[in-house]
């Protein structure tokens, strides 16, 4: 499945950027810098999403990004998941 969730992204003191799904209670993330927390942000997104669709569990709807209220540095940024190609890319690297 493709999806498209909004992720809030917080700059750190030390360059770092802590990011959460404000969809998603409880997947967060964090990267080095923002290229990675970009990269990471789309990992997570895609793990979370993998592990509802296991589950049977619901999928949440994604929120509009202009309805999401942020303060100071902080910024919202949509991510792409596709839990189907994810799937495959893990299950080559495991038996790679």
């Amino acid at each position: 499945m493709k999806y498209v969730y909004p992720a809030m992204f917080y700059p750190e003191e030390d360059g770092e950027f802590s990011v959460l799904f404000p969809d998603l209670k409880g997947c967060v993330t964090q990267g080095d810098n923002l290229y990675d927390a970009l990269f990471q942000a789309q990992d997570a997104l895609n793990f979370w999403l993998d592990y509802l669709e296991d589950m049977g569990k619901e999928i949440p709807a994604a929120s509009d990004l202009k309805t999401i209220e942020t303060q100071g540095n902080q910024f919202v940024s949509l991510i792409r998941a596709d839990t189907d190609a994810w799937r495959l890319l893990n299950a080559k690297k495991a038996t790679s």
